[in-house]
């Protein structure tokens, strides 16, 4: 389990960037950790393009398939707004014909059914640039497809539909980039405080264009998540305060 989100900013519409951010737990088994590098730059052989890929669901798994795939770029390019997303479908496809062969040959469905039976499943959530266009796809083991996202943000794992509240609530493309960077940290705190199957260090990556894209320092992202809990009260109780002078002068309104 784990959150994941991916976050477009086009403060300047002729150079949008995406920012991706996901916490750093992950299960083995019964064993819990929280060091996982979640969030993995996928580098394209033929050229000097980048996407990126971030994880949730079954670590062994999606770690299997990020290889595959990462493996498979080595002679691929971005060559459309779906390169990468078919890309990510036949690496699924493979690691899936290895798991037929380690669960004795069995059939595709028995495969599925494995998967749901046995908690084997995962997302992974790609962000890429072609021709200066954003794209978010969002691809699972179960079903072996990958799945535009038609917004101007993605999220997967546990946290996914509280991370996507937040976001629409605080969040909008064309707000400042700084704010964009600052979003996504933001999100992944408050999401871990909530989730229990997500926690660790939060990680965060941005796509600058189609050749480049930097993991933020480890130690600022440890700063700016201290600056969060110390803000949190405060904001939160000014929060409070405005909703409930909003709810009363409604109900002073209402007759009953």
């Amino acid at each position: 389990m784990t959150i994941a989100i991916g976050l477009l900013n086009k403060e300047k519409p002729t150079r949008p960037i995406i920012c991706v951010a996901a916490d750093s737990q992950t299960t083995c088994g019964n064993v819990k950790r929280s060091d996982a590098e979640k969030v993995t730059n996928l580098k394209f052989g033929l050229s000097s393009q980048n996407a990126i890929l971030a994880q949730a669901g079954n670590a062994d798994n999606a770690n299997r398939a990020i290889e595959i795939l990462t493996e498979m770029a080595k002679t691929e390019k971005i060559s459309s707004p779906r390169s990468v997303a078919e890309l990510a479908q036949r690496a699924i496809l493979q690691f899936k014909q290895e798991m037929r062969q380690q669960q004795g040959n069995c059939t595709m469905e028995e495969l599925r059914e494995f998967i749901w039976n046995h908690e084997q499943n995962f997302q992974l959530l790609i962000a890429h640039l072609f021709e200066n266009d954003p794209y978010f796809y969002v691809a699972d083991l179960w079903t072996g497809a990958a799945n535009r996202q038609y917004s101007y943000f993605a999220a997967i794992g546990s946290g996914a539909d509280l991370a996507a509240y937040l976001i629409k609530e605080y969040c909008a493309p064309d707000m400042p980039l700084q704010s964009s960077y600052a979003a996504v940290i933001y999100i992944i705190e408050e999401v871990k405080k909530h989730d229990t199957y997500c926690s660790g260090e939060t990680r965060a990556r941005f796509l600058l264009d189609e050749t480049g894209s930097f993991f933020i320092p480890q130690s600022t992202v440890q700063d700016f998540s201290k600056m969060v809990a110390k803000f949190n009260p405060e904001a939160r109780k000014q929060r409070i305060e405005i909703v409930n002078k909003f709810l009363k002068d409604i109900g002073e309104s209402i007759k009953i």
